[in-house]
């Protein structure tokens, strides 16, 4: 999948909303790649401190959520060494071994960079229990892995 990832960031940076987007904000750079129902890639704009999402279809600019001002490191497809088809094995393997009795329904998967780049993917089970991991998308290893009820989250 990280085939496709890459040929929707082609795809994108070659669509004509994207070359008048990026001609207004040069500085920007690829901060994270979401996919549910096809990829969205986000860009930071470190001039006017904001996200801009982008899908086959059009863009979105959104002001960035966080309790104090961070840098927002680029994320680099290149480095990635591990696609999201490992990831999604790696998190097989702990079901198999730790959470048997849950049989994911959907997935939300967000390739990003912390400190390093991360895979992290939330199944949400038909228990309705939500599975997190953070899977390092360089080594492979498992960074965190939380099982929590989806009911037990307050509006």
């Amino acid at each position: 999948m990280i085939t496709n990832l890459k040929t929707s960031l082609r795809q994108i940076r070659e669509s004509k909303h994207f070359r008048e987007w990026s001609s207004r904000h040069p500085g920007a750079y690829l901060t994270s790649a979401f996919f549910s129902n096809g990829w969205q890639l986000d860009f930071y704009c470190p001039k006017d401190d904001n996200l801009t999402s982008f899908t086959k279809t059009g863009k979105e600019t959104s002001d960035i959520f966080r309790k104090e001002k961070t840098v927002i490191p680029e994320l680099k497809l290149e480095e990635i060494e591990v696609d999201v088809f490992e990831a999604k094995e790696i998190i097989n393997k702990l079901l198999k071994q730790k959470y048997e009795d849950q049989k994911p329904t959907k997935e939300i998967i967000i390739l990003q960079k912390m400190e390093h780049p991360t895979w992290n993917i939330t199944f949400i089970t038909e228990k309705f229990n939500i599975l997190n991991t953070k899977i390092d998308a360089i080594s492979g290893k498992i960074i965190s892995e939380k099982l929590e009820s989806a009911l037990s989250f307050k509006a």
